[in-house]
């Protein structure tokens, strides 16, 4: 089995999905505070709550734009012979590593927006906790999971 000496990111297509979720997010916000807006001249509300709002669509904006790139470009990830691991190194670094022999299952989700794009998302469960492997393609989902049961036929423990 080889490893995989050195961290890796998701495709590029996963920016792009990143971008496609963060635009649908803004959408949904923006109709609540359009509403909530209209509503505030409608019925009087106090002046400084419209400020905030304001506030609210410019903060949604500016995610909008400069979310996806942090999520993409600060996520990465490590499978070797024995560990996973997914590091995420954006202003508070942290990582997580989930020993091999201590896997339970894997789970693969996906959604018609990844289905297009041909990526998938991966969630590897232990016993105590579970981590998110960041958004790959389903090939490259398909060999880590037959590296991580190759694996795991050769232990003996049980969890």
């Amino acid at each position: 089995m080889t490893d995989q000496p050195h961290y890796h990111r998701s495709p590029k297509k996963a920016l792009k999905y990143f971008y496609i979720i963060s635009f649908l997010r803004l959408l949904f916000t923006l109709s609540i505070l359009a509403v909530l807006l209209i509503l505030s001249f409608k019925f009087n509300w106090w002046p400084w709550l419209n400020y905030i709002f304001y506030l609210f669509i410019a903060y949604e904006i500016l995610h909008m734009f400069f979310g996806p790139l942090i999520d993409y470009y600060y996520t990465y990830y490590k499978v070797t012979s024995d560990y996973v691991v997914v590091d995420y190194r954006f202003f508070f670094k942290s990582r997580e590593i989930v020993n091999i022999d201590r896997i339970q299952y894997l789970i693969h989700n996906q959604n018609p927006i990844l289905l297009k794009l041909g990526l998938c998302e991966t969630q590897v469960l232990t016993a105590g906790h579970c981590i998110l492997i960041p958004f790959l393609r389903k090939e490259d989902i398909e060999e880590i999971e037959t590296r991580i049961f190759e694996r795991l036929r050769e232990v003996n423990s049980d969890v």
